[in-house]
């Protein structure tokens, strides 16, 4: 026998809103992809937030914001629920974010030949000056030890704080410390000559 179900009973069981989300993983591991439409809709501004950490470019963070759920979206039937879906998602986020700092094609250095167009100084000396001294600090960077260079690069270019330099390059805050300290010492010493 048919249980006689009223519309608001009919629309309320597709309501998805109130869904907690292990019932949303549930239903997007059996295929339904508006489930994880709804887990994207409830967490990607968290994932924005977090991976915004890791970018300078908006697009940037969008992109990657995209690729957090797709990992997801592919490690879903891997995932055991010992811990809170965001808790995974976020270390998903955490790595996606990490790797995307750490690729070496990611940094960019001050192009010298734009600096001319930057400085509101027409005295050609003094532009030749900021010319010799960037080269100066771009020998004296490249110069340095890869993992020096890379908490270096962290911190005064991506803006990381020595907890996030950390986590990325995978030791303690006082070797972090130690090595920007060393970075900033051998540039400075560079501009001085």
């Amino acid at each position: 026998m048919q249980a006689n179900l009223s519309v608001d009973d009919t629309l309320k069981a597709f309501d998805t809103d109130d869904l907690d989300d292990e019932e949303l993983i549930r239903r997007t591991r059996n295929g339904d992809h508006e489930a994880f439409g709804l887990l994207w809709k409830r967490y990607s501004p968290k994932v924005r937030a977090i991976v915004n950490r890791f970018v300078q470019r908006s697009a940037d963070a969008e992109d990657l914001t995209q690729d957090v759920f797709l990992k997801a979206f592919a490690a879903l039937p891997r995932f055991r629920g010992d811990s809170q879906f965001f808790s995974w998602l976020y270390r998903i986020a955490f790595n996606t974010g990490i790797n995307f700092s750490t690729a070496g094609s990611r940094v960019e250095w001050t192009n010298i030949d734009s600096l001319e167009e930057k400085t509101t100084h027409t005295d050609p000396e003094r532009i030749w000056i900021g010319k010799e001294m960037q080269r100066s600090a771009n020998m004296a960077i490249n110069g340095l030890a890869p993992a020096v260079r890379q908490a270096l690069m962290l911190n005064t270019h991506k803006g990381f704080n020595y907890e996030i330099v950390s986590a990325v390059v995978g030791c303690p805050i006082g070797t972090v410390r130690s090595r920007i300290s060393r970075a900033r010492e051998v540039v400075a010493a560079a501009l001085v000559d």
